[in-house]
């Protein structure tokens, strides 16, 4: 994967009192629980509020949630995935611009057949053309859209054609069950080409031009784009899947925690993202109302497996010896949380369910003196903004003095974050990192599996490789799940990585909103949610 990973993220500096007079423009209210149905005013203005800016709204190059979300308001998909509540899996899908499609027998081929009556924004018809330019492009640019797309399986995918004006073929070398599931996620957006092409195409110009601007034939059009202050939508009239529950969608960045929790006690926001475990609990007991669900988003720290002290496997696994995991949920995660240990989060199929050791100095004492290392000594980088990181890492800072192991902790801009970690220059970090898939293949194909450009580590373990190789095509449960327990526990010894702690999907819903329900993407479907 060759993608220009300083385009993932962007620095993201505004002014919080700025912010806050954008905020009080904004009127609105709201009531619901995580599985409420549509209603409110469609009248009204959705007002909602990001802990974070956005650099992209390229389906292509986008990789964060904050993204997502405007992704999915502004695009359609071939298929869509149901709610977390409705759904077996999120393999369970349903029709979308496409009407149909057919599977061979031998689950290599998929056949689509296309509605004929959707139009893109600018007018432009939704046809087959765009299906296949939309795929190709996603999986070509060889950023996040490309690990997406195909499941995190790019050699797998063997063409993507059309056969007609609405029906479009893709053929895969194996049937993969993540499929359906890679086709409804927001990587898998259609674009309007004939549009793109216009302003670019395929090249660089084109890129730079998607990336603030929609081409979709999705519930709402773009407005406004400042990424690191607020985006406005507006609803797409006449939309094809039925009247939306807000007239538009006004979104404010506040990357300031105060003034988001400030944001959400005023009620100036009806969908509120990005709270810390705290806030989100102390605004629960004042009557906020708060939608949270487990997740197969984790925090963990990292360690660069390259970079000396943590190159030597013996002083990971002390410092994994001595993380007090449930401590550190008991404390920051204000039941918000759900500490483990393995790659693999409780909220996962496949999830091993192994026992959470006990902080054991001796035992860490113990490996430091057989690593040979004197004195070990790195630095761990923090993302500025990120409180219960900077919590987390004043917590292990204290754990490891205990063994003998100095670590400095560094708070980092948001840019300067993303190049050290994304381009391997930590010696560690702390980070927020899950799938949109929630399969453990898909997870650790990019989290332990060699060379990937994410992972970070970067970890590199052969035969781990090779039994994520056998899960993900095994048609057994039994050995799917004997295969990901076995690189679990491999994992867990060759310590690339300590996982913290699963981090329930939190939403604030002040006062009256109405028609949130979760997603396993985490991504908000704003066209349902009503200002109420």
């Amino acid at each position: 994967m060759q993608t220009s990973f300083h385009r993932i993220k962007l620095a993201i500096a505004a002014s919080a009192v700025a912010l806050l007079g954008l905020a009080m423009a904004a009127c609105g209210s709201s009531e619901s629980t995580g599985t409420s149905s549509a209603g409110g005013d469609s009248s009204k203005t959705l007002q909602v509020a990001f802990n974070s800016g956005l650099a992209t709204i390229d389906p292509a190059f986008a990789c964060d949630r904050s993204e997502y979300t405007v992704i999915r308001a502004l695009y359609d998909q071939l298929v869509q995935s149901k709610p977390a509540a409705d759904s077996k899996s999120g393999a369970d899908v349903e029709p979308m611009l496409a009407k149909s499609w057919k599977t061979s027998k031998d689950g290599t081929t998929t056949t689509f057949e296309l509605r004929d009556d959707v139009k893109f924004a600018s007018g432009n018809p939704v046809t087959a053309d765009d299906v296949v330019f939309s795929l190709n492009r996603g999986i070509d640019k060889e950023a996040c859209a490309n690990y997406v797309i195909t499941a995190g399986l790019p050699d797998n995918f063997q063409s993507v054609k059309k056969l007609g004006p609405t029906t479009v073929q893709v053929v895969q070398k194996k049937p993969d069950p993540l499929f359906m599931e890679s086709i409804a996620s927001r990587a898998s957006s259609i674009i309007d080409s004939k549009l793109l092409k216009q302003h670019g195409g395929l090249s660089a110009k084109g890129d730079d031009w998607l990336a603030s601007h929609g081409a979709g034939s999705g519930a709402y059009t773009l407005d406004t784009y400042r990424p690191d202050s607020e985006i406005n939508l507006t609803a797409t009239p006449d939309y094809w899947q039925g009247e939306q529950a807000n007239s538009g969608v006004s979104i404010k960045i506040v990357t300031d925690p105060t003034t988001l929790e400030t944001l959400t006690k005023s009620g100036q926001s009806n969908l509120v993202l990005g709270l810390t475990p705290k806030t989100a609990r102390q605004l629960e007991d004042s009557g906020t109302k708060i939608a949270s669900d487990p997740s197969q988003f984790t925090t963990y720290f990292g360690m660069n497996n390259t970079k000396p002290p943590l190159d030597n496997v013996k002083v990971r696994q002390a410092l994994a010896a001595v993380v007090p995991a449930k401590a550190i949920s008991d404390q920051f995660g204000y039941g918000f949380s759900a500490p483990f240990v393995g790659p693999i989060p409780p909220a996962m199929d496949y999830y091993p369910d192994l026992p959470l050791p006990e902080p054991d100095v001796e035992k860490g004492k113990q490996l430091i003196e057989e690593s040979g290392v004197s004195n070990p000594s790195f630095q761990v980088d923090i993302e500025n903004g990120e409180s219960t990181h900077a919590d987390i890492a004043t917590v292990l800072q204290d754990a490891f003095k205990q063994i003998g192991v100095d670590m400095q902790i560094k708070t980092l801009g948001s840019a300067s974050f993303t190049d050290r970690v994304y381009n391997f220059k930590s010696d560690s970090y702390i980070i927020d990192d899950g799938p949109t898939i929630n399969d453990p293949g898909y997870f650790l194909g990019y989290l332990v599996r060699c060379g990937d450009a994410f992972n970070w580590a970067p970890y590199c373990n052969k035969s781990v490789d090779q039994k994520l190789e056998q899960a993900r095509f095994s048609l057994s449960s039994e050995e799917r799940a004997e295969l990901y327990r076995q690189v679990s526990d491999q994992v867990i010894s060759d310590a690339p990585y300590v996982s913290i702690w699963a981090k329930d999907n939190i939403v604030a819903l002040p006062g009256g909103t109405t028609g949130y329900q979760y997603y396993t993407d985490q991504i908000p479907r704003l066209n349902a949610i009503g200002a109420g």
